[in-house]
C-alpha cells in the first residue's frame, strides 16, 4: 500500500455516521483499543472458517466444521471481549451457540458436505482503487464466476436489513467498483449477494441485488458526498460526538 495515499473504506464511512468523535479517534489520532464485542468477536470467528472452507476447498460433515469452528474461537480468544449492558442476559456461551447455528443454516442450504467451490475465484480478496480522485480500499468475503457472471458475497451473522435498505446500502456497490476495477473481463452481469447466515430459509438467508445504470449513479454521488464530508471535518477539525443506542458497543469509554 502506498503510503501517501489516504484511503477511505465502507466501515470508515460508518464510524463516521455513526459518530465523527470515534472516527477521528479512530483513523486520525490513531488510538487502538484492544476491545471487541462478543458479536464482532463471533463474526469474525465465522467468518474465518467461511474462509477455511473456501480456500481448502473442504468437503465434510458438519461435526468438522462444527470442531474448526471451536478451534478457532479457543485460540483467538482474549481477555477484552465484552458484552454489552444492553445484552447482559445472554453469557458467551449464548453467542457461541449463535455463531456455530449460523455456520449450521449456512451449511445445510448450500449443499451440506458438497458444497460447490467450483466457481470460486476468490476468498477475502484485498482490492485497492480509485473512485475520482479518491482511494478506496476493501476486502470481500467471496467473488465467484459462472458463465460470464460475476457473483459478490459477503456474509453477515447480524441482524437482517430489509431489501429496501440493500438496495441503499453502499457497501455492495464499493465492492462492485472494486471488482471492476481488478477484473477487466466484460461480464454480463455482475451480481451482489448478502447472506444473512441466522436466517434459516433460503430465500432470507440469501438476497441478490443487480445494481442498474441509475443506482450506480445515484450511489456514486452519496459516497462521494460522504467522503467529502470527513474531508471538509478534516479541514474544520470539527469531530462532535453523536449519542445512540450504539455507546453500548463502544469501547473508547475514557
Amino acid at each position: 500500500m502506498n503510503k501517501n495515499k489516504v484511503f477511505f473504506s465502507y466501515s470508515q464511512l460508518g464510524t463516521y455516521s455513526n459518530c465523527p468523535q470515534k472516527y477521528k479517534l479512530i483513523y486520525i489520532d490513531k488510538i487502538n483499543k484492544p476491545y471487541d464485542s462478543i458479536e464482532a468477536f463471533m463474526g469474525k470467528v465465522v467468518h474465518e472458517v467461511l474462509e477455511w472452507l473456501y480456500n481448502d476447498k473442504i468437503h465434510c460433515n458438519f461435526d468438522k466444521i462444527s470442531k474448526k469452528y471451536d478451534e478457532i474461537w479457543d485460540d483467538r480468544w482474549h481477555d477484552n471481549i465484552f458484552i454489552a449492558e444492553i445484552k447482559s442476559k445472554h453469557d458467551t456461551k449464548f453467542f457461541k451457540r449463535l455463531g456455530l447455528e449460523c455456520l449450521r443454516h449456512y451449511y445445510r442450504l448450500n449443499g451440506e458436505s458438497n458444497i460447490d467451490y467450483s466457481n470460486t475465484i476468490g476468498v477475502e480478496k484485498k482490492i485497492e482503487f480509485k473512485i475520482d480522485s479518491f482511494y478506496f480500499k476493501t476486502v470481500i468475503d467471496r467473488i465467484d464466476e459462472r458463465e460470464g457472471i460475476l457473483s459478490i458475497h459477503d456474509y453477515k451473522t447480524g441482524k437482517p436489513k430489509t431489501l429496501r435498505m440493500l438496495k441503499k446500502d453502499l457497501q455492495l456497490f464499493i465492492y462492485l467498483k472494486a471488482v471492476e476495477s481488478t477484473y477487466n473481463k466484460s461480464y454480463k452481469e455482475i451480481t451482489l449477494n448478502w447472506h444473512y447466515l441466522n436466517e434459516k430459509n433460503k430465500d432470507k438467508q440469501c438476497i441478490q441485488i443487480i445494481k442498474n445504470v441509475e443506482d450506480i449513479y445515484e450511489h456514486k454521488k452519496d459516497l462521494l458526498n460522504q467522503v467529502n464530508q470527513i474531508v471538509n471535518a478534516k479541514k474544520r477539525n470539527l469531530f462532535p460526538a453523536k449519542e445512540s443506542f450504539l455507546c453500548n458497543w463502544c469501547y473508547f469509554w475514557d
